[in-house]
């Protein structure tokens, strides 16, 4: 939560706000969302881990709500990422 990160780095929810637009141009929770997908993205390229346990190890609770995600930022479903991704290795 954005109260959780507030807590972590030492400041108040709405100084974590301020900062997190003025540094990165998204609020916490969407800065938040984008590094939990570039790690899914990561390991859905470098592992052979099933889509379901990425979706749990990026702080998702199931691949259905790692693939509505996907959809809602990448237009792709994960499985469709992770194909595109092995074809570019080969």
């Amino acid at each position: 939560t954005v109260d959780a990160l507030a807590k972590l780095a030492g400041c108040s929810r709405e100084h974590l706000r301020r900062l997190c637009l003025s540094q990165l141009g998204r609020p916490p929770q969407q800065q938040l969302a984008w590094v939990r997908l570039r790690h899914a993205a990561h390991l859905l390229g470098t592992s052979g881990e099933k889509i379901e346990t990425i979706a749990r190890q990026c702080g998702y609770s199931s691949a259905f709500a790692l693939s509505n995600a996907f959809m809602r930022s990448m237009n792709c479903r994960p499985s469709d990422l992770r194909q595109r991704l092995s074809l570019r290795a080969t």
